[in-house]
Formats: structure tokens, sequence, C-alpha cells
């Protein structure tokens, strides 16, 4: 973004600015409390306790004056991710500015994809069954007839298989459901049943 050239000082403001950062604030420093405060962000540097040495983030061509006017930002909501900021005045990057690294610790939850699947259909029936046979064929020759020999070979294949589909869905049963086992009688799943409604009235 830039060299934003704000102090905040160390003097802390509300919930934004704590009392460990470095310097006094100046006028852009209060320009960026002001953009914090409207964007709910806190500026973490100034809320670890550091040797002034981990503080400074920029030093001037003369090399003695010192100042931090880098910083790093996170939604209220994620403050408590951050564990640590510091800079590192050690590492060579070939700049007035030195290095600024957090640490951050981001617990993710893990997301539930329900997959919805649509009744797989019964192609073993159109081998056997020759009612079946003769009405699918004629869903596609009917699927067919819309067929323009003049388009690309591409659109002719896509053209095919669509048609292919259409026509088995309203020509081939679904496979018939999986059958219970013959050791499940209706009284086990009546007690599944009420096992199912109490645990999920414990859960909610």
């Amino acid at each position: 973004m830039g060299d934003l050239n704000a102090t905040v000082g160390r003097e802390r403001h509300t919930e934004i600015v704590g009392s460990e950062g470095l310097g006094k604030m100046n006028g852009r420093g209060e320009n960026l409390m002001e953009w914090c405060e409207q964007n709910d962000q806190i500026i973490m540097n100034t809320w670890f306790t550091k040797h002034p040495r981990k503080l400074w983030t920029w030093k001037s061509p003369d090399g003695i004056t010192r100042n931090q006017i880098d910083y790093i930002t996170v939604n209220r909501r994620f403050r408590n991710t951050v564990r640590d900021i510091r800079t590192h005045p050690e590492a060579d990057c070939n700049s007035d500015h030195n290095m600024l690294v957090g640490k951050i610790k981001v617990k993710l939850q893990r997301l539930k994809h329900h997959k919805f699947t649509s009744p797989k259909l019964d192609l073993k029936s159109l081998e056997k069954e020759k009612e079946v046979r003769e009405i699918f064929y004629k869903e596609v020759e009917t699927k067919m007839e819309i067929i323009n020999e003049n388009q690309r070979a591409e659109q002719l294949v896509k053209v095919c298989q669509t048609s292919l589909k259409k026509a088995a869905k309203t020509s081939i049963p679904n496979c018939p459901k999986k059958k219970h086992k013959p050791w499940i009688t209706a009284e086990i799943l009546e007690l599944m049943n009420e096992r199912r409604k109490v645990k999920n009235a414990i859960t909610a």
C-alpha cells in the first residue's frame, strides 16, 4: 500500500491502539486510527511488550532517527488469533524499513459437504426387459430427430450425449432400493427411530 508515515505512539486509545507502541502520535497517526475505528480494525503492533529495537520499523538516511511507521492491523473479531508481532532489524532486505513479522494461529472449522446424488438407473432392465428396451429406442429416435447434420463434430457429440441421457431418464426405471437385512425386523426399525429422535433432542 505504500508508506503511510503514520505514528500512533505509545498512548492507549480505546481498543485500537495499545500502550506498547513507539514515539508520539502525529497527524497521519490520527488518520490511521480513525480509519481503524471506521473499519473495526486494531493496530496489533502496540499490544505486545518488546524492547524498542524490536519496535522501530524505519530508520532515517542519517542512521540516527528511528520510528515506528509500519503496522499490522486485524479485524477486532480475530484479535485473539494474533500471538506475537515483532520486527527483525537483523534481516538484510535492502530497505530503510525493518521486516515486520506476526505470528497468527487460526483454527479453521471443517465444513460438511452434503452430496446430492440422483437415483441410479436400472440398466439391467434395458437388457432383460423387451418392453423397456423398445420404449428406450423410441425415445432415442425422437430425440435424434432434432440433430442438425451441419453442426460441428463437438456439437453433435454433445447433442447425442444429451439425447441419450434424456431418453434413459424417461424410459429406464430406477434401481430398486436396497432391502434391509433379513434380521432387521419392524421392531428393530422402530427402536432405531426412537433412538434417533432421542439423539437429535440431546444435540439440539
